[in-house]
C-alpha cells in the first residue's frame, strides 16, 4: 500500500503547485484579478478610476479600463490624476505626455497588431498611416472620342494620411489610372472623415495628365481629378471618381476647288468621365500590387522567350 501513497502525494503535488508558481505570474504581469491602479477626476467632481492612460499631442487622453473598455476625455476636462498610491500624477501625464499605469493583458496584443498594420485608424490609436490602394473602376457614361467600348480601368494609389484631430485626417498620394484609350497619372490631396473606429469617408482632388494610347504626345494643359470613397477598415473601399482629360486634335483644312490646297490645323478640348469601383487598401492591396507584378514580369519573360 506504501507505493500507492506515494505516487497519490506526488500527483496532488502536481496538482496544486507551490507558492512560486504565484510570483512568477506577478511578473509577467498576469494576475488573476487585476486592479486599476489610476484615479482620474474629471469636471463636475465625476471620478474615474482605471489601468491606464495614454495622452496625444493634440489634447487627447486615451482612457484604458480594466476590462479593456476604451474612451477618450479631452484634457481640459480632467482636474487631477492620481496614483495607486496617492501621488499627483496629473502634470507629469498632461503637461510631460507620459503614459500612467499598465493595459489590460487582454488588449495588449491587439495594441501590438494594430501598430504594424499598413490601415489607418484614428487617434489616438494612429498619428499617420500610409495609403496603399489598388482597385478596378468602370466607366459610367460612353466615350465619345473612341467607337470601341470603353475597358475598366485599373486605379493605384501610394501616400500618407496624418491624421489632425479624432474625426480628420490629411495628406497626399501620387495615383496612376490606366485603359485600353488612357494612361492617367498624376497627384491628389487626401482629406479624410473618420466616422467611427474602421468606417471613413475619404475625399481626394488632384491634377492629372493623360496619354492617349497609339499617341507620344502629352496632353495641352494638365486635367484635374476628384474622389469621393467610402472605406471599410482600409481593407476595401467603394469609390466613385470624376476626371477631366485635356485633349489637342489636329487635322487638314482643305481649300475648295480649283486649288486643291491642305494646311494643318488643331482643335483643343477637354472631355468629363465618370467612374465606380472598388479598392483594395492596406495588406492586401500591396498583395495584389506585388503579385500583379510578378504576374506581368512573368508573362513578358515568356512571351519573349517565345520569339
Amino acid at each position: 500500500m506504501r507505493p500507492r501513497v506515494l505516487v497519490l502525494t506526488a500527483l496532488l503535488a502536481l496538482g496544486f503547485p507551490a507558492n512560486s508558481t504565484a510570483s512568477d505570474t506577478e511578473s509577467l504581469g498576469l494576475t488573476a484579478s487585476p486592479t486599476p491602479l489610476v484615479s482620474v477626476q474629471l469636471e463636475r467632481d465625476s471620478t474615474l478610476t482605471v489601468a491606464r492612460l495614454e495622452p496625444s499631442s493634440l489634447g487627447i487622453v486615451r482612457v484604458i479600463h480594466a476590462d479593456g473598455f476604451e474612451e477618450f476625455v479631452a484634457n481640459h476636462r480632467i482636474r487631477w490624476i492620481r496614483d495607486a498610491e496617492g501621488r499627483d500624477r496629473t502634470s507629469y501625464v498632461l503637461d510631460r505626455g507620459k503614459s500612467l499605469g499598465v493595459a489590460p493583458v487582454s488588449i495588449r496584443f491587439a495594441m501590438r497588431g494594430r501598430s504594424r498594420s499598413l490601415r489607418g485608424r484614428p487617434l489616438p490609436v494612429k498619428g499617420a498611416f500610409p495609403v496603399i490602394q489598388v482597385g478596378v473602376l468602370a466607366r459610367l457614361d460612353p466615350d465619345r472620342r473612341h467607337s470601341d467600348e470603353h475597358p475598366a480601368t485599373l486605379a493605384i494609389d501610394f501616400g500618407a494620411i496624418k491624421n489632425v484631430s479624432k474625426r480628420w485626417g490629411a495628406g497626399a498620394s501620387l495615383f496612376y489610372a490606366g485603359d485600353g484609350s488612357y494612361s492617367r497619372y498624376g497627384a491628389k490631396v487626401r482629406f479624410r472623415r473618420w466616422l467611427g473606429p474602421l468606417v471613413a469617408i475619404d475625399a481626394a482632388p488632384g491634377i492629372l495628365f493623360a496619354e492617349e494610347a497609339g499617341r507620344s504626345s502629352a496632353p495641352t494643359h494638365p486635367g484635374f481629378v476628384g474622389e469621393l470613397g467610402l472605406s471599410l477598415g482600409d481593407w476595401i473601399s467603394v469609390t466613385g471618381q470624376m476626371e477631366v482629360v485635356g485633349f489637342e486634335e489636329r487635322y487638314y483644312a482643305f481649300a475648295p476647288l480649283p486649288y486643291n490646297e491642305a494646311w494643318p490645323s488643331s482643335r483643343r478640348g477637354s472631355e468629363v468621365s465618370w467612374y465606380l469601383g472598388t479598392k483594395l487598401g492596406g495588406e492586401a492591396a500591396l498583395g495584389t500590387f506585388i503579385a500583379a507584378f510578378l504576374l506581368g514580369a512573368i508573362l513578358v519573360h515568356g512571351g519573349s522567350t517565345l520569339y
